[in-house]
């Protein structure tokens, strides 16, 4: 049996917490994503209803990725969750298009249902493109590529 590599959250090696990292913080209310860069104050992705958040599904899929890999997984728990630089991207792609999906059960689930076809290489693209177009903070939903994914994923 092959030995299990440990990390911290989901995916983030011990040594990088605080280097380039997300934080998926879990209230009562809400779940906000946040992204530190070295040296860098956090910025806010997005922030979701907690009612959007789809939190068990997406747990088994970055559980199912983490093991492949010979990575330690994980649990959402209140207050924040560490998660790996990359896995965080894809996290963003989804957080995205549910952001605007209104608490729809079936819109959810055909969001999650589109987002888990694509691959990770064109996750990480989609999202740097939404950084790329500067509209990457909270506040900018249905602004340009944000606006993009949302479309994509819910049609």
């Amino acid at each position: 049996m092959s030995k299990v590599i440990q990390t911290v959250g989901f995916g983030l090696p011990p040594r990088n917490v605080n280097f380039h990292r997300f934080e998926i913080v879990i209230t009562d209310e809400h779940v906000e994503i946040i992204e530190y860069l070295h040296g860098y104050e956090g910025m806010s992705r997005v922030r979701l209803p907690i009612e959007s958040w789809e939190g068990p599904a997406l747990e088994h899929y970055l559980n199912a990725r983490l093991n492949s890999k010979g990575l330690e997984g994980s649990r959402f728990k209140p207050g924040i969750n560490y998660v790996d630089r990359f896995l965080g991207r894809e996290i963003c792609i989804l957080a995205w298009g549910l952001e605007v999906a209104n608490n729809d059960p079936q819109g959810a689930m055909g969001i999650w249902m589109a987002w888990q076809s694509y691959t990770i290489e064109e996750k990480w693209f989609m999202y740097s493109q939404v950084l790329r177009s500067g509209y990457g903070d909270r506040d900018s939903e249905w602004i340009g590529w944000r606006r993009a994914i949302h479309d994509v994923l819910s049609s």
